[in-house]
């Protein structure tokens, strides 16, 4: 979640994950050559949800009240950050 957060604020390059579901939604499963595990699934979409939440928060042009309306972006974004931060 941190690598991802990384590269939503643009201080980093796009995380693995991102890459292979950006891979996958483009080309299919078939590209893994492999069928991936329920754990690489799901850092896969808590990477996107992370992004999105942060893009999502940047465009509200009011964080609290983007916050009061997605409070499970709002919490998965503050444990991102966090985590991003070394806490």
């Amino acid at each position: 979640m941190a690598a991802a957060y990384a590269y939503a604020v643009d201080e980093g390059e796009a995380p693995r994950e991102l890459v292979l579901m950006r891979y996958i939604d483009r080309f299919g499963l078939g590209v893994l050559g492999r069928t991936p595990g329920a754990g690489e699934l799901r850092r896969m979409s808590m990477a996107d949800r992370v992004v999105r939440a942060y893009q999502m928060r940047k465009n509200s042009g009011n964080w609290p009240a983007w916050a009061e309306s997605d409070k499970e972006g709002a919490r998965l974004l503050s444990i991102a950050e966090r985590l991003y931060n070394g806490e």
